[in-house]
Protein backbone atom coordinates (compact mmCIF):
# COMPACT_ATOMS: atom_id res chain seq x y z
CA UNK A 1 0.00 0.00 0.00
CA UNK A 2 1.66 3.49 -0.92
CA UNK A 3 0.13 5.90 1.60
CA UNK A 4 0.66 8.74 -0.34
CA UNK A 5 -1.60 7.49 -3.09
CA UNK A 6 -3.43 6.69 -1.06
CA UNK A 7 -3.72 9.78 1.30
CA UNK A 8 -4.34 12.05 -2.12
CA UNK A 9 -7.35 9.93 -3.13
CA UNK A 10 -8.87 10.09 0.46
CA UNK A 11 -8.36 13.81 -0.20
CA UNK A 12 -9.85 13.84 -3.94
CA UNK A 13 -12.99 12.05 -2.40
CA UNK A 14 -13.38 14.62 0.07
CA UNK A 15 -13.02 17.22 -2.33
CA UNK A 16 -15.30 15.59 -4.87
CA UNK A 17 -17.95 15.50 -1.67
CA UNK A 18 -17.68 18.92 -0.20
CA UNK A 19 -17.85 20.35 -3.83
CA UNK A 20 -20.88 18.61 -4.63
CA UNK A 21 -24.23 20.50 -4.61
CA UNK A 22 -26.04 18.79 -2.53
CA UNK A 23 -23.28 19.77 0.03
CA UNK A 24 -22.42 23.26 -0.81
CA UNK A 25 -26.52 23.91 -0.68
CA UNK A 26 -26.34 22.85 2.86
CA UNK A 27 -23.30 24.66 3.89
CA UNK A 28 -24.30 27.84 2.46
CA UNK A 29 -27.83 27.82 3.92
CA UNK A 30 -26.26 28.03 7.32
CA UNK A 31 -23.07 29.87 6.36
CA UNK A 32 -20.48 30.33 9.13
CA UNK A 33 -22.21 27.57 11.45
CA UNK A 34 -20.32 24.64 10.44
CA UNK A 35 -16.45 23.63 11.36
CA UNK A 36 -13.93 22.84 8.76
CA UNK A 37 -14.00 19.68 7.12
CA UNK A 38 -12.21 16.48 8.50
CA UNK A 39 -10.10 14.42 6.22
CA UNK A 40 -8.75 11.39 7.23
CA UNK A 41 -5.62 9.97 6.25
CA UNK A 42 -2.83 7.18 6.54
CA UNK A 43 0.12 7.05 8.05
CA UNK A 44 3.53 4.82 6.66
CA UNK A 45 2.86 2.60 9.87
CA UNK A 46 -1.07 1.91 8.77
CA UNK A 47 0.22 1.25 5.23
CA UNK A 48 2.71 -1.33 6.27
CA UNK A 49 0.66 -3.08 8.82
CA UNK A 50 -0.18 -5.89 6.43
CA UNK A 51 -3.34 -7.79 7.71
CA UNK A 52 -3.47 -5.55 10.68
CA UNK A 53 -4.90 -2.66 9.79
CA UNK A 54 -7.94 -1.20 12.15
CA UNK A 55 -10.51 1.89 10.42
CA UNK A 56 -11.88 3.63 13.55
CA UNK A 57 -14.45 6.07 12.73
CA UNK A 58 -15.75 8.71 16.31
CA UNK A 59 -18.73 10.45 16.71
CA UNK A 60 -17.09 13.91 15.46
CA UNK A 61 -14.20 15.65 15.81
CA UNK A 62 -14.83 18.17 18.19
CA UNK A 63 -13.85 22.16 17.75
CA UNK A 64 -11.98 21.40 14.33
CA UNK A 65 -11.01 25.01 13.56
CA UNK A 66 -8.21 25.87 11.65
CA UNK A 67 -7.71 29.51 11.55
CA UNK A 68 -4.74 30.16 8.64
CA UNK A 69 -4.68 27.34 6.13
CA UNK A 70 -7.57 25.56 5.99
CA UNK A 71 -6.41 23.23 2.85
CA UNK A 72 -7.11 19.63 2.86
CA UNK A 73 -3.69 18.97 1.80
CA UNK A 74 -3.09 21.04 5.47
CA UNK A 75 -6.23 19.19 7.81
CA UNK A 76 -4.91 15.69 6.62
CA UNK A 77 -2.02 16.45 7.84
CA UNK A 78 -2.62 17.64 10.89
CA UNK A 79 -5.41 14.44 11.31
CA UNK A 80 -2.70 11.94 10.32
CA UNK A 81 0.00 13.99 12.56
CA UNK A 82 -2.25 14.25 15.62
CA UNK A 83 -3.00 10.67 15.68
CA UNK A 84 0.33 9.63 15.27
CA UNK A 85 1.85 11.81 18.08
CA UNK A 86 -0.87 9.84 20.72
CA UNK A 87 0.65 6.73 19.40
CA UNK A 88 4.83 8.01 20.48
CA UNK A 89 5.08 11.36 20.57
CA UNK A 90 8.64 10.70 18.93
CA UNK A 91 6.89 10.09 15.55
CA UNK A 92 4.77 13.24 15.33
CA UNK A 93 7.29 14.72 12.05
CA UNK A 94 7.11 11.37 10.08
CA UNK A 95 3.25 11.23 9.40
CA UNK A 96 3.69 14.21 5.95
CA UNK A 97 5.65 15.90 4.00
CA UNK A 98 4.11 19.00 5.53
CA UNK A 99 4.15 18.07 9.29
CA UNK A 100 7.21 19.56 10.39
CA UNK A 101 5.56 22.87 10.56
CA UNK A 102 2.74 21.31 12.32
CA UNK A 103 2.29 22.32 15.96
CA UNK A 104 3.18 19.03 18.60
CA UNK A 105 0.31 18.16 20.20
CA UNK A 106 0.30 16.68 24.03
CA UNK A 107 -0.42 13.57 24.55
CA UNK A 108 -4.65 13.72 24.81
CA UNK A 109 -5.47 10.86 28.03
CA UNK A 110 -9.25 11.04 26.84
CA UNK A 111 -10.66 7.67 26.16
CA UNK A 112 -11.06 7.61 22.67
CA UNK A 113 -7.26 7.92 22.41
CA UNK A 114 -6.51 5.60 25.19
CA UNK A 115 -8.59 2.84 22.91
CA UNK A 116 -6.74 4.04 20.42
CA UNK A 117 -3.30 3.31 22.08
CA UNK A 118 -4.72 0.01 23.56
CA UNK A 119 -5.25 -1.28 19.89
CA UNK A 120 -1.31 -0.37 19.03
CA UNK A 121 -0.29 -1.95 22.47
CA UNK A 122 -2.01 -5.25 20.58
CA UNK A 123 0.16 -5.74 17.53
CA UNK A 124 -2.72 -3.56 15.36
CA UNK A 125 -2.61 -0.14 13.66
CA UNK A 126 -5.11 2.23 13.38
CA UNK A 127 -6.36 4.95 11.25
CA UNK A 128 -8.48 7.74 12.23
CA UNK A 129 -11.80 8.88 10.44
CA UNK A 130 -15.13 10.11 11.78
CA UNK A 131 -18.50 9.72 10.85
CA UNK A 132 -19.97 13.31 10.65
CA UNK A 133 -17.14 15.11 8.92
CA UNK A 134 -18.37 18.59 9.93
CA UNK A 135 -19.81 19.37 13.24
CA UNK A 136 -21.97 22.96 14.10
CA UNK A 137 -20.93 25.32 17.00
CA UNK A 138 -22.34 28.28 18.52
CA UNK A 139 -21.38 31.36 16.88
CA UNK A 140 -20.02 33.35 19.60
CA UNK A 141 -18.16 30.36 22.27
CA UNK A 142 -17.58 28.63 19.54
CA UNK A 143 -18.53 25.26 21.65
CA UNK A 144 -18.96 22.16 19.35
CA UNK A 145 -22.71 21.31 19.12
CA UNK A 146 -24.05 17.83 17.11
CA UNK A 147 -24.98 17.88 13.25
CA UNK A 148 -28.99 18.50 12.83
CA UNK A 149 -31.12 15.38 11.85
CA UNK A 150 -30.84 17.13 8.35
CA UNK A 151 -27.13 17.65 8.19
CA UNK A 152 -26.48 13.96 9.39
CA UNK A 153 -28.90 12.75 5.90
CA UNK A 154 -27.53 15.25 3.52
CA UNK A 155 -23.73 14.92 4.66
CA UNK A 156 -24.04 11.07 4.45
CA UNK A 157 -25.93 10.10 1.30
CA UNK A 158 -24.10 9.55 -1.72
CA UNK A 159 -23.99 12.58 -3.56
CA UNK A 160 -24.56 11.32 -6.94
CA UNK A 161 -27.83 8.45 -7.61
CA UNK A 162 -26.34 4.76 -7.33
CA UNK A 163 -23.27 5.92 -6.01
CA UNK A 164 -21.41 5.16 -2.98
CA UNK A 165 -21.33 7.26 0.01
CA UNK A 166 -18.24 9.14 1.22
CA UNK A 167 -17.83 6.21 4.09
CA UNK A 168 -17.72 4.06 2.09
CA UNK A 169 -15.53 5.04 -0.74
CA UNK A 170 -12.93 5.54 2.54
CA UNK A 171 -13.05 1.99 3.35
CA UNK A 172 -12.52 0.90 -0.36
CA UNK A 173 -9.78 3.19 -0.10
CA UNK A 174 -8.47 2.69 3.19
CA UNK A 175 -8.56 -1.20 2.83
CA UNK A 176 -8.49 -2.04 6.47
CA UNK A 177 -8.77 -5.51 7.99
CA UNK A 178 -11.31 -4.77 11.14
CA UNK A 179 -13.54 -1.41 10.80
CA UNK A 180 -14.99 -0.45 13.93
CA UNK A 181 -18.24 2.59 14.37
CA UNK A 182 -18.09 4.15 18.10
CA UNK A 183 -20.66 6.06 17.46
CA UNK A 184 -23.30 4.18 19.91
CA UNK A 185 -26.68 3.88 19.08
CA UNK A 186 -27.91 7.46 18.99
CA UNK A 187 -26.15 6.98 14.97
CA UNK A 188 -28.27 4.28 13.68
CA UNK A 189 -29.91 6.74 11.19
CA UNK A 190 -26.50 8.29 9.99
CA UNK A 191 -25.15 4.67 9.99
CA UNK A 192 -27.48 3.05 8.15
CA UNK A 193 -27.14 6.30 5.23
CA UNK A 194 -23.52 5.82 5.34
CA UNK A 195 -23.43 2.18 4.96
CA UNK A 196 -26.44 1.83 2.62
CA UNK A 197 -28.09 -0.18 4.61
CA UNK A 198 -31.84 -0.43 5.62
CA UNK A 199 -32.60 1.45 8.85
CA UNK A 200 -34.96 -0.93 10.19
CA UNK A 201 -32.33 -3.90 9.56
CA UNK A 202 -29.63 -1.85 11.48
CA UNK A 203 -32.00 -0.85 14.54
CA UNK A 204 -32.51 -4.21 14.82
CA UNK A 205 -28.88 -5.44 16.02
CA UNK A 206 -28.04 -2.07 17.74
CA UNK A 207 -25.77 -2.38 20.54
CA UNK A 208 -27.26 -2.38 24.01
CA UNK A 209 -26.04 -1.24 27.25
CA UNK A 210 -25.19 -4.23 28.59
CA UNK A 211 -21.62 -6.42 28.83
CA UNK A 212 -23.00 -9.37 26.20
CA UNK A 213 -24.51 -6.26 23.86
CA UNK A 214 -21.62 -3.48 23.87
CA UNK A 215 -19.86 -4.41 20.70
CA UNK A 216 -22.25 -6.02 18.04
CA UNK A 217 -20.55 -7.21 14.53
CA UNK A 218 -22.98 -6.17 11.53
CA UNK A 219 -23.08 -8.65 8.89
CA UNK A 220 -21.65 -8.92 6.03
CA UNK A 221 -25.10 -9.57 4.19
CA UNK A 222 -25.91 -5.94 5.36
CA UNK A 223 -22.44 -3.94 4.67
CA UNK A 224 -21.51 -6.08 1.24
CA UNK A 225 -17.71 -5.71 2.74
CA UNK A 226 -15.43 -8.83 2.92
CA UNK A 227 -13.75 -7.39 6.33
CA UNK A 228 -15.42 -7.62 10.19
CA UNK A 229 -17.49 -4.47 10.84
CA UNK A 230 -18.05 -4.11 14.49
CA UNK A 231 -20.20 -1.10 16.18
CA UNK A 232 -20.12 0.21 19.54
CA UNK A 233 -20.82 3.38 22.01
CA UNK A 234 -18.28 5.64 22.29
CA UNK A 235 -14.86 5.04 24.67
CA UNK A 236 -15.77 7.81 26.88
CA UNK A 237 -19.19 6.23 27.57
CA UNK A 238 -17.73 2.56 27.90
CA UNK A 239 -15.93 4.23 30.26
CA UNK A 240 -18.48 5.58 32.39
CA UNK A 241 -20.61 2.12 32.02
CA UNK A 242 -17.89 0.04 34.28
CA UNK A 243 -20.59 -1.20 36.14
CA UNK A 244 -22.74 -2.45 33.38
CA UNK A 245 -20.03 -4.66 32.79
CA UNK A 246 -18.22 -2.66 29.79
CA UNK A 247 -14.14 -2.52 28.85
CA UNK A 248 -11.96 -0.79 26.75
CA UNK A 249 -9.99 -3.99 27.62
CA UNK A 250 -12.74 -6.30 26.68
CA UNK A 251 -13.78 -4.28 23.36
CA UNK A 252 -10.52 -4.71 22.16
CA UNK A 253 -9.79 -8.04 23.03
CA UNK A 254 -13.49 -8.68 21.07
CA UNK A 255 -12.82 -6.68 18.27
CA UNK A 256 -9.72 -8.32 17.46
CA UNK A 257 -10.61 -12.13 17.74
CA UNK A 258 -13.38 -11.50 15.18
CA UNK A 259 -10.37 -10.62 12.59
CA UNK A 260 -8.30 -12.49 10.56
CA UNK A 261 -4.60 -12.53 10.88
CA UNK A 262 -2.17 -13.12 7.49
Amino acid sequence: MNRDQVNEQLRNVTRDWLNSDSVQKRLKSTEGLYSDVFVPGISEYYAEAVGRRILLFGQEARNFYFDNDNSLERIQDWVICYAMSQIDQTRMISAGQDSQDLPREKLNKSPFWSLFRKIVQQGWHPAWSNLDKFHRFEPESRKTIPLTGDDEVIFNSPVRKDEKTLVQKEIEIVKPDVIVFLVGPNYTKSLSIALRIEKKQLAAIRPTANAEGYCVRIDESLTKLSVPVYWSYHPAYILRSKKKGMSLDDLVEHIISGAKVE
